[in-house]
């Protein structure tokens, strides 16, 4: 953890944060080995990034005083990720939060699992602990991404897509031939395991989605994700 979550719930005044999540207490007493006085990194979310001393201090509860704020670094990423196995999703999930995705879109094409729909992870929104962990992660992000879940293909309404690429294996153009710009919205698509039918395939670049090329090899599902959003990065 590089940062220390701090919620909107928690706030006590204006600089002051109380916490009395047990993991959250016990991780910043054992784990960090942090006493009265000390400094913490943290994260409000959604609202800035900074440094916290610890005012008081129990087995139940911590109290923080905010010391310092700073501007945090903001992408507007979008990920739409055919669903897979839940480890998968929380993989994606934890490590695309990690790597500055604002908003993930799983959807269902037609060679994936319906039952994944119905996955704990989305009924239960159990997902918010994987984005919560994945933004902790991170020294530079302080928002925590929408996650929507799509039963079938996306649609794309009321959706800013930007610049829009869809990973396809041999396609002719990588990301070099189309340099995404970061200060500007950037959608990807990335289809299942097994691939996406031609109409599925259609069907996005039909919408203006660049078919592009990461690796001339398979790559399960997350690894095609992780890939493909560091490459967004060398641009």
């Amino acid at each position: 953890m590089n940062n220390l979550l701090l919620f909107e719930h928690e706030i006590q005044s204006e600089n002051q944060y109380l916490i009395e999540s047990p993991e959250r207490v016990q991780h910043i007493i054992q784990v960090l080995g942090k006493r009265v006085g000390d400094e913490l990194n943290i994260c409000e979310v959604n609202k800035s990034l900074g440094t916290a001393r610890i005012d008081k201090l129990t087995e139940n509860s911590v109290e923080l005083l905010v010391q310092r704020r700073e501007k945090g670094v903001s992408f507007d990423i979008k990920l739409f990720v055919a669903i897979s196995r839940p480890p998968t999703m929380k993989k994606i999930l934890e490590h695309g939060t990690s790597l500055g995705v604002s908003e993930f879109h799983f959807y269902r094409p037609e060679l994936t699992e319906k039952s994944y729909l119905d996955a704990k992870l989305f009924k239960e929104k159990l997902f918010t602990s994987q984005i919560e962990l994945g933004l902790s992660q991170s020294k530079v992000f302080w928002k925590l991404p929408k996650v929507i879940l799509h039963q079938e293909l996306p649609k794309f309404d009321d959706i800013e897509l930007g610049q829009k690429y869809l990973l396809k294996m041999q396609a002719k153009k990588k990301f070099s031939d189309f340099p995404p710009d970061l200060k500007k919205p950037i959608s990807l698509v990335i289809g299942p395991e097994r691939g996406l039918i031609p109409s599925e395939n259609l069907f996005f670049e039909e919408s203006g989605f660049t078919p592009i090329e990461v690796s001339p090899s398979t790559l399960r599902v997350e690894i095609a994700t992780f890939a493909a959003l560091s490459q967004l990065f060398l641009f």
